[in-house]
């Protein structure tokens, strides 16, 4: 028997260095999906029979049983790696670091209690000898439980690359039928070894395991195995941003990925469900349209988590073998498309406006001071009265500085429209005391009053400055008392930061308000000037809330502690009342501002 020990032992040891030559690939192609675990079961397929040959070759008691455990550790090298190939295989992914640390522990545990088996007897019983280089094992509880567990992870990779052998096609189904069959002559020589079919004394795994290794260089070299490498089903499903259901034709969902879980999923959803209550979340109308779908497309719109969500359907028709025709829904998200679509429409109906305004508005506005202008210049002409002629001048001043102040305004909106998209950032404090400043010098009459804490900035689109102070210049400008007050209050709230203007002035007329209501200017129906437009769009553009209270003869309460008002209002003493107030509520938004420059 020494004889032939060593014989076997040097055949052995052939074979594991001849195995070992199949890691070349995987350790060339580390980056391919699955060449991990490819890598982890070959080094144990090699293992396997050079730790057999190398306890066959010696006589020693020790190494023999040295080498005897580096077999155990091959086999489960062999189970772990095949696992790990496979779920890489199919899933396309490796396993991260936390879900690695129990294949981890099984294997340092496993190594642990075999090499001090002479302390506790679990792996190889006291009766267990060693028969001129040969082990006569006498296998202990531990053994028996490694082995159990070594097959169900070897048998739990096969089953997942057997399914991918089923439902794939071309090349990768050709490398899952091999890998699959792979692992059918270690099985079964391990087995005959183990239920005492094989009466020779020596170990006939090592033969089935070179088996393996001629089905796995043929997945190498004449499949492209790590080479060509297929996205997998699961992958391709998993990672589309489409929802994806497939309906069978008795409207039962028979299968559906991840976005279509996330999106419409009830938390009892199941393969074989019915489609309405698939699409449980989704309004009843909505629902039947989806799945009243057959063979076109379509586009629906419902809410999810508070938000509109756009949706284009479209089905095709799958053949199921032996059940028919199934129906396979795509719904893609085109909420984007849809936002741009508005803002596209947003875009031309203020372009459109703005002509309306340019148009209609200033013409007619032109019209009437151009002919205040010339009736005042006849007049003048013919009269030649020195106080009566200067009132008159200045009445010709006036309207010329109105007809300037409707260009200026009307330039002022089409330089907003034109930088919409921009990101402005401003100092609320700052900017409304330096806007008073500067009016108080062109409104000596009037008194400018400043209110409030210093906020931090805010962000927005370009404008802001230029609506408060046109907030600001008109409250002073349109008051016709002999003293007029404006007061200008900056308040801060967890939502973001309130500019308020008031006044004590006629206030704001109906058919102003009216006009911005309607969004639109029409020869019955248009404002005395494009100033509160530019507001309206200077806040628009800057995201901010524009709101209006105007009250002839000044009744409006202005306590800023009033919860009445979704934001404060305008801080103006007790013993004054305010005609008018506005205000403009910026909310906290914007990344990477760019420094104002809307002035």
């Amino acid at each position: 028997m020494a004889l032939e020990a060593g014989t076997v032992g040097i055949g052995y040891l052939v074979m594991g260095s001849l195995l070992l030559f199949l890691l070349a690939v995987p350790l060339r192609r580390a980056e391919k999906p699955g060449s991990r675990g490819f890598a982890l079961a070959v080094l144990g397929v090699a293992l396997w029979p050079i730790g057999l040959g190398v306890s066959y070759l010696t006589s020693i008691g020790g190494l023999v049983v040295a080498a005897w455990n580096v077999r155990l550790l091959a086999s489960s090298l062999i189970a772990v790696g095949w696992l790990l190939l496979a779920v890489e295989v199919t899933t396309g992914r490796w396993p991260p670091n936390r879900k690695l640390v129990p294949f981890v522990a099984y294997l340092g545990l496993g190594q642990l209690v075999t090499w001090s088996n002479s302390y506790h007897g679990l792996v190889l019983a006291p009766d267990t000898a060693v028969r001129r280089s040969v082990i006569v094992a006498s296998y202990g509880p531990v053994f028996w439980a490694q082995t159990g567990v070594n097959y169900l992870l070897v048998l739990s990779g096969t089953a997942l690359l057997a399914g991918e052998w089923l439902r794939s096609r071309g090349i990768r189904r050709r490398q899952a039928a091999i890998l699959t069959l792979a692992v059918v002559p270690p099985i079964l020589a391990n087995l005959a070894m183990h239920s005492g079919l094989v009466s020779s004394p020596y170990d006939p795994t090592p033969i089935g395991l070179v088996g393996s290794g001629l089905f796995l260089a043929h997945a190498l070299y004449r499949t492209d195995f790590l080479d060509v490498v297929p996205v997998a089903r699961e992958v391709v499903m998993g990672e589309m941003e489409d929802a994806v259901v497939t309906i069978d034709g008795q409207d039962r969902v028979v299968d559906y990925n991840e976005t279509a879980a996330a999106l419409f999923v009830p938390e009892d959803a199941r393969v074989g469900m019915d489609v309405h209550d698939f699409f449980e979340t989704v309004p009843p109308a909505i629902d039947d349209r989806i799945s009243g779908v057959r063979s076109s497309d379509t586009e629906v719109s419902f809410r999810i988590d508070g938000s509109e969500r756009h949706f284009s359907v479209s089905v095709s028709s799958v053949q199921q073998p032996g059940n028919g025709t199934a129906q396979v829904f795509v719904l893609r998200d085109i909420t984007p498309i849809k936002r741009r679509e508005r803002e596209l429409e947003d875009r031309e109906s203020e372009l459109e406006l703005l002509r309306q305004v340019l148009s209609r508005v200033l013409r007619h506005n032109i019209r009437n001071k151009l002919t205040t202008i010339r009736g005042n210049a006849e007049l003048l002409e013919d009269d030649l009265d020195e106080s009566e002629s200067i009132e008159r001048v200045e009445s010709i001043l006036e309207a010329s500085e109105e007809l300037l102040g409707h260009s200026e305004n009307a330039g002022e909106i089409e330089r907003i429209i034109e930088r919409r998209g921009r990101t402005v950032v401003y100092e609320p404090l700052e900017m409304v005391e330096s806007i008073t400043a500067d009016l108080s010098r062109q409104y000596p009459d009037a008194e400018f009053h400043v209110r409030g804490g210093d906020p931090a900035s805010v962000a927005g689109g370009p404008g802001l400055e230029t609506a408060l102070r046109c907030l600001i210049e008109n409250a002073a400008m349109h008051n016709d008392a002999d003293r007029p007050r404006v007061w200008a209050t900056v308040l801060e709230d967890g939502g973001g930061v309130t500019l308020s203007v008031a006044d004590d002035g006629p206030g704001i007329p109906d058919h102003e308000l009216a006009v911005l209501d309607t969004n639109e200017e029409t020869p019955l129906s248009h404002g005395s000037g494009v100033g509160l437009w530019l507001v309206t769009w200077a806040a628009d553009s800057v995201g901010a809330e524009l709101t209006f209270e105007t009250e002839r003869g000044g009744s409006i309460d202005t306590d800023v502690h009033d919860d009445s008002r979704p934001y404060p209002a305008a801080a103006v003493p007790r013993d004054r009342q305010a005609s008018t107030v506005v205000s403009l509520h910026v909310p906290r938004s914007g990344d990477d501002p760019e420094p104002r420059s809307d002035t």
